[in-house]
């Protein structure tokens, strides 16, 4: 299921870098940002009293550890949109968008140093990565990756 929602998740990013793109012609690309972010802030608000995500959120639900990585989540991804915004204003958004991916790189790369975060994997590895960055076609891989923090 997980790959419906990264799926979905993409198509959403695509959409973000198409109607940025128009949307910040004549715009500046911080104070797009500032109201993009109030307007996500809101419609995530309704989202989680529709869906009652609130219930969990009380005093001891969180410790101080989760609350100090959200919040430095939440910096991270405040930076990330006003410097892509900012791209977007400046530059063609195509390789805006295929710059932005590098972050896929970026988070195996961190996590291989972060010694608490790491990727684990079956033995047995069959990949078709060489054919697939060779011909621009998106690879999927049938292997599991999965993310476990300590």
């Amino acid at each position: 299921m997980w790959i419906v929602y990264a799926a979905g998740s993409a198509l959403c990013a695509a959409l973000v870098a198409v109607l940025a793109k128009v949307g910040l012609k004549g715009v500046d690309p911080t104070t797009a940002t500032i109201v993009r972010g109030v307007l996500m802030g809101g419609f995530l608000l309704l989202v989680g009293l529709a869906l009652r995500k609130f219930d969990g959120l009380g005093g001891a639900a969180w410790d101080s550890r989760a609350w100090t990585f959200i919040v430095l989540s939440a910096i991270a991804g405040a930076l990330s949109w006003i410097l892509y915004f900012t791209a977007l204003k400046l530059g063609p958004a195509g390789p805006v968008a295929v710059i932005d991916k590098l972050s896929v790189v970026l988070v195996r790369r961190l996590l291989f140093h972060r010694s608490s975060l790491r990727f684990t994997r079956p033995r047995k590895r069959r990949t078709g990565k060489g054919i697939s960055l060779s011909t621009g076609v998106p690879y999927i891989e049938k292997r599991r990756i999965e993310l476990a923090i300590r």
